[in-house]
């Protein structure tokens, strides 16, 4: 069984000692930062996504009463348990609803559908979802008299699955935001849309500030939904560089998140979402971490309203919703201990078809450098762990794009001997599932 959430001195996800992120190892060093900017334009899907718009908090809405904007927040506050063929994985959510107009710019109700921001490396576990929202009474799963009709289930895999009360609208393994849509049409428990009551989403000129009082709340060891946690902003943009994914920018703070927390909110006074939790650190006290509303230190924006407002745009009745511009490798990696106690770094899986299958990249191969062209100086990096492969895929990132091939160097264990190969890559379009056929 496995208890989903971040632990940054191991890995990004939490499977025992290494975690996968869309197979993915996702090591993270607390020690270090790397700084400068990373990314590329914002992606062409920004274009759909400016007429999505997240429900925030009126002026007048604003108090500082601490017990309020917490009950408020609570009722937003979903348990999500994914039961996969390798175990089963528990997370959390935040219900969201998002304003629609007219064509005078009037707002327009809408009836029966929100959404539910979590994290990926929840939801790429696959299989069938269960999302437990607080009731009219604030109880949740678990509770005594708590009203399981406000308990809505689904099916994430690699189709569409439109007739189900949760479904999945797009994924991002490089933000490590999912978005997921609760429709209760049909919900035989009499649900209504009164009934759900959506956070409220910081406004963009919202600026946090280091030091402010924040408030968490999550789902622990996956049975101890709507607890609530209080600290407050230790560091505004924290940069921590993560295997196969390179850079990731985030908030961190001291609210306790634990085992299960992933996906839950981070909230300021007002009650306002302003981060989506995902981490926290393996070996230092009170060093926790969330994916914040919105990044401005680097080039693209991957704060979890515009990654959020990009899958909901981008989603079609056959398709999922995703960031367009990103590439991938084709192939996941582990890190290893040699005989005599060095690391490495190894192929663990290929997917099939990509063009690191076409290349001839196999597990269990060991990638010994990578080379690239940098402004016509080509370079070459000797690959020892996964901090250093991770620091590669950064350096990437900034300078090539989908279609950009370079070379990697593997040795493969042929026989009784290890013989060298080089493998020519070129970057293929990221994929979050291989097929979206409506099923």
């Amino acid at each position: 069984m496995k208890k989903t959430f971040t632990k940054l001195i191991v890995t990004i996800l939490a499977l025992v000692t290494a975690l996968t992120f869309a197979g993915c190892s996702m090591f993270i060093n607390d020690n270090q930062n790397v700084g400068g900017g990373a990314g590329s334009p914002l992606p062409d899907s920004q274009v759909m996504s400016a007429a999505v718009h997240f429900e925030t908090l009126e002026a007048s809405e604003r108090e500082e009463n601490f017990t309020k904007s917490v009950a408020r927040a609570s009722r937003s506050t979903v348990a999500i348990t994914v039961t996969a063929e390798s175990g089963i994985y528990y997370g959390s959510g935040v219900i969201v609803d998002i304003i629609t107009k007219d064509d005078e710019g009037n707002k327009i109700e809408t009836e029966n559908e929100f959404y539910i921001l979590t994290c990926h490396h929840l939801i790429d576990s696959q299989g069938q979802i269960s999302v437990a929202v607080p009731d009219t009474n604030g109880r949740n799963a678990g509770d005594i008299n708590y009203n399981t009709a406000f308990t809505f289930t689904g099916i994430i895999d690699n189709k569409i699955h439109n007739d189900k009360a949760i479904t999945l609208v797009g994924s991002d393994k490089e933000t490590d935001v999912a978005v997921l849509k609760l429709d209760i049409t049909g919900n035989l428990g009499g649900v209504k849309s009164s009934d759900i009551v959506p956070a409220k989403v910081c406004a963009g000129d919202y600026a946090v500030e280091l030091g402010e009082t924040v408030f968490a709340i999550g789902n622990p060891g996956g049975g101890l939904p709507g607890s609530v946690s209080r600290g407050i902003v230790s560091y505004i943009d924290r940069h921590q560089t993560i295997s196969e994914v390179g850079e990731m920018v985030l908030l961190q703070h001291d609210a306790t998140i634990d085992h299960g927390s992933s996906g839950g909110g981070l909230f300021n006074l007002y009650g306002e979402l302003i981060g989506i939790t995902n981490a926290g650190s393996d070996t230092l006290n009170n060093i926790y971490y969330a994916i914040p509303y919105k990044n401005l230190t680097t080039e693209t924006d991957n704060g979890f309203i515009n990654v959020a407002k990009q899958l909901i745009s981008s989603k079609t009745e056959t398709n999922y919703g995703y960031i367009s511009g990103r590439w991938q490798l084709g192939i996941t990696v582990v890190e290893r201990y040699d005989n005599f106690g060095a690391t490495y770094v190894a192929v663990q899986s290929v997917i099939a078809g990509s063009n690191a299958d076409k290349a001839g990249f196999k597990p269990g191969d060991i990638i010994v450098s990578v080379s690239y062209t940098d402004g016509g100086e080509k370079i070459e990096n000797n690959v020892s762990g996964n901090n250093s492969f991770a620091g590669i895929v950064s350096a990437l990132k900034k300078i090539y794009t989908i279609g950009d091939s370079f070379e990697i160097r593997i040795k493969r264990l042929e026989g009784n001997r290890y013989n060298y190969k080089n493998l020519t890559l070129t970057l293929s379009q990221q994929l979050i599932f291989c097929d979206t056929t409506m099923n």
